[in-house]
């Protein structure tokens, strides 16, 4: 039993190895570019002319809108993908986006970081 445990452990090290724990790495290409943010923001100004476009009120807006909206917060507020994929909007502050008066903001509990 344990040198089967001891191979499965193994194998999962090896697999392992050629991950990165240098948050860098991923990220390599947009980082040796003169204005590294540029991508973003190009990729943020096309999907809000894309929403322009769209009809009014219609899901294709809408979507255009959030992935906007996301890429805005990776550029103003980066988070890890976890705190992203758990956010969730209520009138209160019990979710990670509320609202306030007229604006948004974004509470992450203390146990939501790393």
């Amino acid at each position: 039993m344990c040198s089967e445990a001891r191979a499965v452990a193994q194998e999962w090290k090896y697999l392992a190895q050629d991950r990165s724990r240098d948050p860098t790495k991923p990220i390599a290409g947009m980082l040796s570019l003169p204005e590294p943010l540029m991508p973003l923001v190009d990729a943020i100004k096309a999907l809000d002319k894309e929403a322009m476009a769209a009809p009014e009120g219609s899901v294709a807006e809408a979507l255009r809108k959030r992935d906007a909206l996301l890429l805005s917060m990776l550029i103003y507020n980066p988070l890890r993908i976890r705190n992203y994929k758990v956010m969730n909007v209520t009138q209160s502050r019990r979710g990670y986006i509320y609202r306030s008066g007229k604006q948004y903001r974004i509470a992450i509990p203390k146990g939501g970081f790393k």
